[in-house]
């Protein structure tokens, strides 16, 4: 008995290429509201152009902006006291932890994290 032939995949059904020139200002707009949508910039270009629901799977979850600049924001003061607890560890004196400090870049650590789980839409 012959071994069964592997399946083969269909072909592609989009197999015709569209091409535009578009301005350095269109080209950054359209990829923000690609990323706003969670879609590539061919797949928001595509529903827009021909009206085709996006795909059911979305590549990757749309960031929230005014979330990540939160985030960043809070990485700073962080990084500060991280570095200053550094220092201290460093010095020839005994090592002298400001348990208070220590405790608000936790604190704040935690806060981002929540942060960024909500951006990516998932639960802590």
């Amino acid at each position: 008995m012959a071994e069964p032939t592997p399946k083969r995949k269909p072909k592609r059904l989009r197999d015709k290429l569209i091409q535009i020139r578009v301005s350095e200002a269109e080209l950054a707009e359209v990829a923000e509201a690609a990323d706003r949508a969670g879609l590539s910039p061919a797949s928001y270009s595509r529903q827009r152009l021909v009206g085709h629901e996006p795909p059911r799977a979305v590549r990757r979850p749309p960031l929230d902006r005014v979330m990540a600049a939160r985030v960043l924001a809070a990485l700073g003061p962080i990084a500060t006291d991280v570095r200053e607890l550094g220092r201290r560890q460093e010095s020839a004196a005994p090592a002298v932890v400001d348990r208070e400090k220590l405790d608000g870049a936790l604190a704040a650590l935690t806060a981002m994290r929540e942060m960024v789980m909500k951006a990516l839409r998932r639960e802590p």
